[in-house]
């Protein structure tokens, strides 16, 4: 055939760019140019590959997916376990001293430190960090050793490695390409830490976000080595695919905990400052935070002309099931693949390495300000004798005087005061929540390293029992992580603090009476009179003795925020009981969730086979019993944070949030093997696969449903208990809480404050009430922020991307082109959006705290943190309520909604689940943020006017983005009224978005299936037939 255009005049590259490479070569067609789409497609991997697709002829460099490749993999392997030798090494030289590694101080307790909150310098736990960081090592290995033994795995064919190749490829490129946006907004807040803290929380910083964004990279990939070889396994048997799967997801949980453990584990080896440490915090936040809004945003935008009456057609699922050949479902199909691993899985991902981080950080923090110290005698009796001062102020020339500090300078009564040693002294309580990660990380290793799963799933066509033959032996390893959960809380409370302790030893050893000094002063109208006084000899008004509990025979301190302390034979039982709370929790709360939001035995399905609605107004009565599900768990979760904090405070409840995750671990892997069964058998309905396992896999479709609502709904409950030890912290870096060096940590200085100068925040102030309001509004405009910017970025890829126009043939094609740019515009929109939405949960809290004050800035993250758990939770169950009736839905049934109502309700419940993660994320977020930024306001809100200009300029800048961006889509309409296409010839032979499909042979097809129903109804022998009625394509 003549040419118009000469192509050796025309560059290659330039030529598929644009996609004229095949185009031109032939009369009759027109070629089409990316400008006038709307939008210019860069020279990217996913552009090329996207143009370029072939489902059976991807280029070769893309399939690197085979049981060959994976020499990286060893090369990990063996790095990982080197460095584990080094860290333990290193771990084991510095417990011995031989290297002068010991005996380290921790930065942030030493007196030239730049933080409000001062503290008695204690022992750095270096050594318990090296054992962190080579136990994180070989948690790497292991990882390496699953993902070894899972490539080695039969891949399927060349179509499905093709296929899955695509998938990975695009998910790491979309990523990518949304980091691009993060950057300005994480070297901002990099900027802001520095300048307002010191470099290491900076840099911590920058630690926590980059691990955090590998992680999530990372778990990508793996995620579809999995569902690659699941896919190929589950043709024939669907328990090998699921334990396949398992297998992956059991990697994936082991690569998240490892690299937070070893993330922050490091940082405290490189910078020692324990409190710097809440940057990787912020940092591990703001990515999770960006990284699920991105997600949702993407996955929004690409479903902006999904038409839920489409779904009520009697014939739209056997439509569905031959339109998976078509380049229309095909592009669809991989973009909604996409979408969710961005989504869910890089969300989920995320989320859990930002409340891991937060837990064990915010609680080793508070361990430092533990009323045991490291070689230091007079702190130690300082704080025996507090009581003292709390029940009785002594003044001196219009001064409080420390009637304490004047007791210990007797030499006599503190030469019987013990000096403590790291594992007697506060050291403990900081190198405690380390131990408890290294501990998760056993336990995710053991708890899914065997799942008993039956030989074959079901019988037959029940599927309930189907459903109940998979579900059962996946609670079975969820009660296996609670047990040793609680077995080695157990070990390491009575290891740690137990009788036979050192810490025991010490600081229980019997102190000898010590006879008080009188209270009368000269002016008897002017004498303190504490609650409790014994009385000795004749004239027992001169002789007056304060009584304290205990403090003359054991050590029973209180701590510098007036809490009394509980004896230190106590101490073991109370530590112990913080965390058996967080497994039973973690297991009561998940399981009512999981009942209630279920696809088995579930309220949904009860629900849905006793309705005859077809509108899916029986949905409120599901949401209802959904929501009533939880209010026996929520109860539980309650009831555990209070308990926690009435024995340890703040500290007790992170304690109790460790033993949360640790028992979750098996709950974050059911959730992965849910996305990667999805995935695979996504992956196999697409290239034409059929086999035993596939009937079975459609019985167990949304079999994970209700653990991934449960892994949300937990997920959230410790991202908000995390939020209230932070918020501890908060206090302690406005000031207004006391620290230990502050209250006569020292012999040599007085002290700067007074135990009774702690300045806690009563609910009842005015300015802390208004201010619980303003955290209120705030999470309200996030909200608000995130609808609206879903909104925006469906109609921008609406506008923008159009259907092709023509007929048969034609419109597949111009279908397949306009799915190619609607992907790259809704990354594109996606990332802007995050951006704005990112900006509006980075300036509130400023602008609030700058406006009002440290005490407004702690208000409004109280009632942040109020009403985030109360919203985030009524959301994640109605969201699952919404994901379950899609599962359970039966379109063959008499009974329950029609496939509109339920199409529906699907996207409503994926917005709502979206919405819940991210307000979990937000308040996360907002907890660590606010202690990074404290020390820019003033406790009386002198500094109004800076929060005021900064609220203005937000307000500004938030306008213009609006005008810019309505302007911009009024020019794109104007310019660009549609994108119609008008193909001349065969666009099979001349179209390079045309997308040949695979060809089905009839000895693959099951007659079961509804492709094979579908071919006996209409009496055709031949399926080329069907399908040229069907697609109306005239050959």
């Amino acid at each position: 055939m003549d040419t118009t255009d000469n192509p050796n005049n025309i560059d290659k590259l330039q030529a598929h760019r644009i996609g004229l490479s095949p185009a031109s070569r032939y009369v009759g067609y027109q070629p089409v140019d990316v400008n006038d789409f709307g939008l210019r497609v860069q020279h990217d991997p996913e552009s090329l590959i996207l143009t370029s697709l072939r489902v059976y002829d991807l280029p070769a460099p893309l399939v690197t997916d085979s049981p060959q490749h994976h020499k990286p993999t060893i090369i990990a392997a063996i790095v990982s376990f080197m460095f584990f030798l080094v860290a333990l090494t290193l771990a084991t030289t510095t417990t011995s001293c031989n290297l002068g590694m010991c005996d380290k101080i921790d930065r942030s307790s030493l007196p030239s430190h730049n933080y409000r909150f001062r503290v008695v310098p204690f022992e750095a736990p270096l050594r318990y960090a090296w054992v962190a960081l080579a136990v994180a090592s070989l948690g790497i290995f292991v990882f390496c050793i699953h993902v070894i033994l899972i490539k080695k795995r039969s891949s399927g064919n060349h179509a499905v490695q093709s296929l899955a190749a695509l998938v990975r490829h695009t998910t790491n490129t979309t990523l990518l390409h949304q980091f691009k946006y993060f950057a300005p907004v994480v070297f901002a807040i990099f900027l802001l830490l520095s300048l307002t803290n010191n470099w290491r929380m900076g840099a911590c910083f920058l630690f926590g976000a980059v691990i955090t964004s590998l992680a999530s990279l990372l778990s990508q990939s793996i995620s579809a080595a999995g569902s690659l070889r699941a896919a190929a396994l589950m043709i024939s048997s669907v328990p090998k695919a699921i334990l396949l799967a398992m297998s992956t997801a059991s990697s994936i949980v082991i690569a998240i905990i490892a690299s937070v453990l070893g993330g922050f584990a490091l940082s405290y080896i490189i910078f020692r400052d324990v409190r710097a440490l809440s940057g990787f915090v912020i940092g591990a936040a703001v990515l999770a935070l960006m990284i699920r809004l991105a997600g949702g945003l993407f996955e929004t935008s690409l479903k902006a002309d999904d038409n839920p009456n489409d779904h009520d057609q009697s014939s739209q699922s056997q439509f569905r099931q031959v339109f998976a050949i078509t380049p229309h479902y095909m592009i669809t199909s991989v973009a909604s693949l996409v979408a969710s691993n961005i989504g869910h899985l890089g969300g989920m991902v995320a989320q859990v390495f930002a409340v891991y981080a937060a837990a064990i950080i915010s609680t080793a923090i508070l361990g430092a300000s533990f009323p045991f110290f490291y070689s230091n005698p007079f702190a130690t009796c300082v704080f025996n004798h507090l009581a003292l001062d709390k029940e009785c102020v002594l003044y001196r020339e219009g001064v409080k005087v420390s009637l304490a500090v004047s007791i210990c300078r007797d030499q006599s009564l503190l030469s019987r005061y013990p000096s403590f040693k790291a594992l007697e002294s506060n050291t403990a309580f900081v190198a405690l929540p380390f131990i408890l990660g290294l501990v998760s990380l056993i336990i995710a290793v053991i708890s899914t390293l065997y799942t008993a799963m039956p030989k074959r799933v079901g019988n037959g066509s029940q599927r309930d029992a189907t459903l109940r033959s998979v579900i059962r032996p996946l609670r079975l390893n969820i009660l296996v992580a609670a047990l040793l959960t609680i077995v080695c809380a157990a070990a390491l409370s009575w290891s740690l603090f137990g009788s036979r302790s050192s810490f025991q030893k010490v600081a229980g050893a019997t102190i000898d009476r010590y006879e008080l000094p009188p209270l009368t002063t000269a002016n008897a109208a002017r004498r303190c009179r504490p609650r409790r006084l014994v009385t000795e000899g004749e004239n027992d008004r001169n002789r007056e003795f304060p009584v304290l509990n205990l403090n003359n025979v054991r050590y029973q301190p209180l701590d510098s925020h007036g809490f009394d302390f509980p004896r230190v034979s106590q101490i073991p039982l109370r530590v112990f009981l913080c965390m058996l709370l967080g497994s039973i929790c973690a297991v009561l709360y998940g399981l009512s969730v999981e009942q209630g939001t279920g696809v088995m035995e579930s309220c949904v399905q009860r629900v849905m086979k006793k309705t005859t609605d077809k509108d899916g107004a029986y949905l409120t009565e599901a949401l209802g019993m959904g929501l009533l599900w939880t209010v026996g768990g929520t109860f539980v979760v309650v009831l555990a944070t209070s308990v926690s904090y009435t024995l340890l405070r703040a500290y007790g409840i992170g304690l109790c949030v460790l033993g949360m995750l640790c028992t979750m671990a098996p709950v974050l892997a059911i959730c992965c093997v849910g996305r990667i069964m999805e995935s695979a058998h996504a992956i196999n309905e697409l290239c034409g696969l059929s086999g035993v396992g596939m009937d079975d896999t459609s019985q167990l479709k949304g079999f994970t449903q209700g653990f991934w609502t449960m892994c949300a709904a937990l997920l959230g409950v410790c991202g908000l208990m995390c939020c209230l030890v932070l918020k501890w912290v908060l206090l302690q870096e406005t000031g207004l809480l006391s620290g230990s060096r502050s209250l006569g940590g020292t012999n040599t200085l007085s002290p700067s404050r007074h135990i009774t100068d702690v300045d806690m925040i009563d609910i009842s102030e005015r300015l802390v009430f208004l201010s619980m309001g303003v955290g209120v509004w705030g999470v309200m405009l996030f909200i608000a922020a995130m609808i609206f910017g879903a909104r925006h970025t469906r109609d921008a890829v609406r506008r923008k991307c159009r259907q092709g126009s023509g007929t048969g043939a034609a419109a597949i094609a111009s279908s397949a082109t306009e799915w190619i740019l609607r992907a790259a515009q809704a990354r594109r929109e996606a990332g802007l959006e995050t951006v704005v939405i990112g900006l509006v949960a980075v300036i509130w809290p400023l602008a609030s705290g700058l406006a009002l004050g440290q005490r407004a800035l702690a208000g409004a993250v109280a009632g942040a943190i109020g009403v985030s758990i109360g919203l985030s939770t009524a959301l994640l169950v109605c969201g699952g309520v919404g994901q379950a009736s899609c599962c359970a839905h039966n379109p063959d049934g008499e009974q329950g909604p029609s496939q509109a109502a339920v199409h529906i309700l699907g996207d409503v419940g994926d917005s709502m689940l979206w919405i819940g993660n991210s307000l979990n994320g937000v308040a996360v977020f907002w907890s660590a943020f606010a202690v990074g930024v404290v020390k820019l306001m003033r406790a009386d809100g002198a500094r109004g006017w800076i929060g005021a200009v900064l609220a203005a300029v937000a307000m500004m800048l938030a306008i213009t983005i609006v005008v810019y961006l309505a302007r911009r889509a009024k020019q794109s309409e104007e310019s660009n009224p549609g994108t119609n296409f008008t193909f001349r010839v065969n666009p099979d032979a001349v179209s390079p978005f045309f997308l040949a499909g695979p060809e089905l042979r009839a000895e693959n097809i099951s007659p079961k299936s509804r492709l094979g129903v579908l071919r006996l109804e209409s009496g055709s022998d031949s399926y080329n037939d069907l399908f040229a009625t069907v697609l109306g394509i005239d050959e």
